[in-house]
């Protein structure tokens, strides 16, 4: 063998290294990506199913027994969670939106990561959602936070729940 034909075979050899590195890394790359959006997609389910579990509950504990006209007998709003008596970290003992407020858990039942959430909710102003007031409304946002440490990001979805009454 020359040494022209040693050069050539070890620039080969150096490309062959190079073309596999790259491809290497794109795999593994192209991986990252597939897991991380599964595990958002899952956290995106997990604060779906929160969002219409909690929409189907009353908006506030007096309007189960009778319809009301002002903000008054509503809940005030740094009452606004579980009632005495019930279990603040059991989801099946809730029976009004804001019983949401402060519940937080984490979901290791899955077998490809744990997922930590929280909820939050708070009464809006009716022209400015994104705005939280201190005071009663007949409107209350319920903000859903999701996490993993197997994610990169925080998924966060939030609705807006309203009371309206018929005369």
């Amino acid at each position: 063998m020359t040494s022209m034909q040693m050069l050539l075979a070890l620039g080969a050899a150096i490309l062959l290294s190079i073309t596999i590195l790259i491809t290497n890394k794109n795999i593994l790359t192209t991986e990252d990506v597939l897991y991380d959006s599964n595990f958002e997609i899952t956290a995106t389910s997990i604060g779906t199913s929160l969002i219409e579990d909690a929409s189907k509950k009353k908006f506030d504990e007096v309007t189960d027994t009778m319809a009301i006209e002002k903000t008054l007998p509503l809940t005030a709003p740094e009452l606004l969670g579980t009632e005495p008596g019930e279990d603040p970290t059991n989801i099946l003992e809730f029976d009004d939106f804001d019983d949401y407020n402060g519940y937080a858990f984490t979901d290791s039942t899955m077998p490809t990561a744990i997922f930590d959430y929280k909820c939050k909710v708070e009464y809006v102003d009716e022209t400015d959602p994104n705005t939280a007031i201190s005071k009663k409304s007949f409107h209350k946002k319920l903000t859903v936070k999701i996490w993993s440490k197997s994610m990169k990001d925080t998924v966060m979805q939030s609705t807006i729940y309203s009371y309206w009454y018929f005369r």
